[in-house]
């Protein structure tokens, strides 16, 4: 579940794999995103408001007009995990994913094409929990098993290891 930045909407996501966007002011579906083809790991607006990320286990990661409920662009996160966590950056450019079980694998999107800009590579042999923006989102915090770290989204680099 989200709610929209503007204060207009809120976002649900159902066992069934549909997701609904929900007019704060009448509590009606105004929109119904198209089933997703497998488990949903998660759903989010975009800053502004006008868009829906839907992130599935498989790492479908989809982008959907929230008015008109089009997709936008769908592409993969590349993963041979499955996917734990997607979320939008702070202005809205980027997405980030994470995976875990395994390999971790940390990727930096453009929201706007779906290219891959950068991997983080935590290498720390811990199992990927989540991963999220800094509020200025100019850094990374990955989180594992008793253990987080700070990469910068410009390099790459890991700037702290907290454990």
């Amino acid at each position: 579940a989200d709610f929209c930045p503007t204060g207009a909407g809120v976002l649900a996501a159902f066992s069934n794999q549909a997701v609904c966007i929900f007019d704060a002011g009448t509590s009606t579906c105004a929109q119904t995103l198209p089933a997703a083809s497998s488990s949903l790991v998660t759903a989010k607006f975009s800053p502004s408001g006008r868009s829906v990320l839907t992130a599935t286990i498989d790492g479908t990661i989809k982008v959907f007009d929230s008015k008109t409920a089009e997709c936008q662009r769908s592409f993969s996160a590349g993963s041979r995990c499955p996917l734990v966590s997607a979320v939008f950056s702070p202005d809205g450019a980027l997405i980030l994913t994470a995976s875990g079980s395994g390999e971790d694998e940390v990727h930096l999107f453009e929201a706007a094409s779906g290219t891959r800009r950068l991997t983080f590579q935590p290498r720390c042999g811990r199992l990927v929990q989540g991963a999220l923006f800094s509020p200025g989102g100019r850094r990374v915090l990955v989180i594992f098993e008793e253990q987080a770290a700070l990469f910068d989204t410009t390099t790459g680099v890991c700037v702290r290891t907290v454990l």
